[in-house]
Order: C-alpha cells, then sequence, then structure tokens
C-alpha cells in the first residue's frame, strides 16, 4: 500500500509546479481530532529524480527508500494557474498509436465489458517495451513515462520483459481492449471507452486470492471548471466475467467531485466512499493548489459521526533534513518492512499508542478491523 500512496503524492506534487528541481522536500502531516485534543504523524518525504526517501517519528532510526523513476516534485510557480477541465480525445489519435504495432485488421459485430456492439477491430499482440515506445516514437516523453509508472504500479516487481499484451481496439478508437499475459496466464485486463467525448470509462481487472476483481471508473467532464469521477469495485468469486457481476452491490464505491478555484490556483475536491458491506460512509474534502506553494489539505470523517475527524496535510518545504546516521531500507515491497527486526520492532512500538487512539476516534465496525492490524 505505502509503494502506491506515495507516488501518488509524488505525482500530485508534479501537478502543482511546472520547474524541476534535484530535490524537494514534503511535509506530510496526519492529525486525528478529538474534542479538544490532537494526535499527530507527521513524515517527510524527500522526492528525487529515482526514487522516494520517507522519514518519519514512526521509525525514527530508519529512512525509507522506494525507486520511483521521476518523482522529483515540481517546484511551485505562484504565476501559473490550472488550465480547463477537458479530457484528451485519446480515441482521435489511437489510431494511430496502433498502426505502429502493425496490427492485425477485420470487419464484423463485435461486443466487450464497455460496448454492445461495435463493426471494425484492429488486433495484435506486443511486448510492453513495446508500448512504452509509441509515445516516444510520437514525440510524448511525458506521456511515456506516466505509461511506465503505471505498469509499474499494476505489475511491482514482475519483470516486464515477461509480459506480454494482446491488444484489440473497436471502431477506429471508440474502444480498446488490454490483457496481459505472463507464460499465456493473465495477469490483469484493462477495457476503455472513448467513444463520448466529455467521459471516459475504465475497466480494471486482475485476480486476488482466487478471486477477479474489477475497477470500474467513469470520469466526466461537466463544465470546463468541474468534473466527476466514480468507481466501484466488483468481486467475481467464480470467475464468468465483468458481466456477471455488473449489477451486484459493489465491495466498495466512491463518488468525487473536482471543481477549479475562480483564479484557477486551486482544485477543490468532495468525495464519499461507500462500502458495500454497510459500514458507515466516510466522507472526505480538501483541496490542493498553487497558491505560495504546492499543497493538499483534506478533511477525512465518518458519516453522522461526531466523536472526531482527521486531516491530511501535505506542502512542500524548503527546510533540509538530515538522514546522516539512518539506517536506509530499500522499500521493494511489504515484505521488506519486515525483514529487517529493528525496523518492524520501531514501528510497532511506535503504532500501538497511534492505534489505541484511533480506534477510539472511528465507528465501532472500523475500530473491529484495527484489531487485527497487531
Amino acid at each position: 500500500m505505502i509503494r502506491r500512496i506515495l507516488p501518488l503524492l509524488a505525482a500530485l506534487f508534479l501537478m502543482t509546479g511546472s520547474a524541476f528541481a534535484a530535490e524537494q522536500h514534503a511535509e506530510i502531516q496526519f492529525v486525528i481530532h478529538q474534542g479538544d485534543s490532537e494526535t499527530a504523524v507527521t513524515a517527510d518525504l524527500l522526492l528525487r529524480e529515482k526514487e522516494i526517501v520517507v522519514l518519519s517519528g514512526l521509525f525514527p532510526s530508519y529512512a525509507l527508500s522506494l525507486p520511483c523513476d521521476g518523482a522529483a516534485a515540481a517546484a511551485a510557480d505562484e504565476a501559473a494557474s490550472y488550465g480547463p477541465f477537458y479530457l484528451p480525445g485519446i480515441g482521435t489519435v489511437l489510431p494511430g498509436i496502433v498502426q505502429v504495432l502493425n496490427p492485425e485488421t477485420s470487419e464484423g459485430i463485435f461486443t466487450g465489458d464497455l460496448f454492445d456492439e461495435a463493426y471494425t477491430l484492429s488486433k495484435g499482440e506486443c511486448g510492453i517495451y513495446d508500448l512504452l515506445a509509441i509515445p516516444e516514437k510520437l514525440g510524448g516523453e511525458a506521456a511515456g513515462s506516466f505509461l511506465q509508472n503505471g505498469i509499474s504500479a499494476l505489475f511491482g516487481q514482475t519483470d516486464p520483459e515477461s509480459i506480454r499484451i494482446r491488444y484489440a481496439m473497436y471502431d477506429n478508437g471508440n474502444y480498446l481492449t488490454l490483457t496481459f499475459l505472463q507464460d499465456e496466464n493473465t495477469v490483469g485486463t484493462a477495457s476503455f471507452d472513448f467513444s463520448d467525448p466529455k467521459g471516459l470509462k475504465a475497466l480494471i481487472g486482475n485476480a486476488e486470492n482466487g478471486t477477479n476483481y474489477y475497477w470500474a471508473l467513469e470520469v466526466r467532464v461537466q463544465t470546463t471548471e468541474e468534473m466527476t469521477i466514480t468507481a466501484s469495485l466488483f468481486a467475481d468469486p467464480r470467475k464468468a466475467g465483468y458481466r456477471s457481476v455488473m449489477r451486484n452491490r459493489p465491495v466498495v464505491a466512491e463518488n468525487w467531485k473536482l471543481r477549479l478555484s475562480e483564479d484557477r490556483k486551486e482544485i477543490r475536491f468532495t468525495g464519499e466512499v461507500l462500502p458495500g458491506n454497510g459500514k458507515t460512509p466516510i466522507d472526505i474534502s480538501g483541496s490542493f493548489g498553487k497558491e505560495n506553494k504546492p499543497m493538499l489539505q483534506m478533511n477525512i470523517g465518518f458519516r453522522d459521526w461526531d466523536k472526531a475527524t482527521m486531516t491530511l496535510n501535505a506542502q512542500l518545504s524548503e527546510t533540509t533534513v538530515n538522514t546522516e546516521g539512518l539506517k536506509t531500507i530499500q522499500l521493494e515491497n511489504t515484505e521488506s518492512l519486515t525483514a529487517d527486526s529493528g525496523l518492524s520492532t520501531e514501528i510497532t512500538v511506535k503504532m500501538l499508542p497511534l492505534l489505541a487512539v484511533l480506534m477510539q476516534a472511528v465507528p465501532a465496525e472500523y475500530a473491529g478491523d484495527l484489531q487485527t492490524v497487531y
């Protein structure tokens, strides 16, 4: 989980600036508010070109290093602003991208997870490096870096050369499906619907613990100042396919709304997380922006729950951080956290008091889940 959250924070800072620096320091603060008392956890992120280094009071003797290409954060640019919301016309350029791969083409009547009928098909198979080379050939190095980070997040430490991609484009770019193969075994799927210029649908599938899971996402641009994002996670234990479970109650659903401020230096957001098992919904609101310094401010609470709230804040800092004397752990996977007994012990000792406070700050059904952490 930490490998996924921290690169996302780095990506946020990349979004909020324009000039690159060799290293940036981001301060993160998570606070639990209970009446007049507050419990805070802080962390420092050193965002570098090839890694993110994490320091925290939860493990004061250590520095955790996460490899992450292009992690260096952008410096703040107070004169800059966000552009209007829009969706790039991916479907219009997709035929040219696919053509580079020399696909087989045919006509007929085709169906997919996100569409009922299509009439033309271009399909083929390629390696991940073939896919990564396309944006560069078309002059989009930033897109190539983004794609590479996305593939890294999906497959972790899996050797990219062992992954093959079976692609199928329908109706000249309206729809696209990708099947990720390793030794002829399917390790993941992705489907996209680009047919609506104001909306984008995506379906990401993967298998875990003997069950297939599907994230169904939809992004819709309401106006140039407002957009919405919805996401639902579906479980398919019988492995019958997405269409067999698409009308079932999702494991969890999320609804988000993003709105530009009048000066376009800030994006404000509201969201709700709706567990499918009847647990109390989680409400989230906040903003991230370019004013003064790249920053993130987030309020987290449980619906109809007034015992506690939580806040998360992140911003760039001009202060320096001294890592001398700290033991650096290369965090390749979650096992790395427990491989070093000293690190594991230190986190456990520091986490227990925080966990005790957190269990009092959340509804009973979430407190029960926290009891299983340690």
